[in-house]
């Protein structure tokens, strides 16, 4: 492990998370003389009081470089020979520092990470949408809504395991009209025709108004008849 001191780096050019670019002003402030020496005053002062915090070290090895903002350690000598330190992993010894190091990584790297993750979310959140979207506008859902469902909800197993022959239906009704009966909903989703070919057990599921618990669950064959259960023989 090789470690070098790089004193032509500025620590807040490492700590900011866009780096020297991060301190350019708004195109708005810049045309502002009077604003822009307010700006260039407040964030230089900043930057001076991250510059004055520590210094910055390149660590290379495993075939990896970073780089670090590392602290100067602040030593507070409460009573005679009996100093120590502010700051992490610090060892002291009556009033002498034997090692005192508090480091922080370049934040590009990191921020390049939140971002990546924060996009991923993005997209694991679009994708959600899209698969609810897609499941509130099976073939079926229009039928079922002209029953009285006011949301209904088709999950068909069978898309991605197709050996499953299993479809969830949920129908929801908002207002004090009640939910439609389950044994009416199985047989209008059959006779709609949007059933899969592959299909062997319809769940059913109705819920009013605010309701937690279903006002009907049911499970029903391909037919639209009640389940039977028929063990292997």
């Amino acid at each position: 492990m090789e470690v070098a001191e790089h004193p032509e780096i500025a620590p807040h050019t490492v700590l900011s998370p866009g780096g020297d670019s991060a301190g350019q002003p708004p195109p708005d402030i810049a045309a502002d003389p009077g604003r822009m020496a307010f700006w260039s005053k407040l964030h230089g002062k900043q930057n001076a009081e991250i510059d004055s915090w520590g210094k910055v070290y390149e660590l290379n090895g495993c075939g990896k470089k970073t780089v670090y903002v590392c602290a100067h350690p602040t030593v507070l000598d409460v009573a005679s020979g009996n100093g120590y330190i502010v700051g992490n992993n610090s060892t002291t010894a009556n009033d002498t520092v034997i090692s005192a190091v508090q480091c922080l990584p370049d934040l590009k790297e990191l921020f390049a990470k939140v971002h990546a993750v924060v996009a991923q979310a993005q997209v694991a959140a679009a994708n959600a949408r899209a698969m609810a979207n897609e499941a509130m506008n099976q073939p079926g859902s229009a039928e079922l809504r002209a029953k009285g469902c006011t949301q209904v909800v088709i999950a068909d197993a069978t898309k991605t395991d197709p050996t499953s022959g299993v479809v969830n239906v949920i129908c929801r009704v908002d207002g004090a009209t009640p939910p439609p009966a389950c044994d009416d909903l199985a047989h209008t989703y059959v006779a709609s025709g949007s059933a899969p070919t592959t299909l062997k057990m319809l769940n059913i599921s109705t819920y009013g108004p605010g309701q937690m618990t279903p006002s009907c669950s049911k499970m029903y064959g391909a037919t639209g008849a009640p389940y039977v259960y028929h063990p292997p023989s």
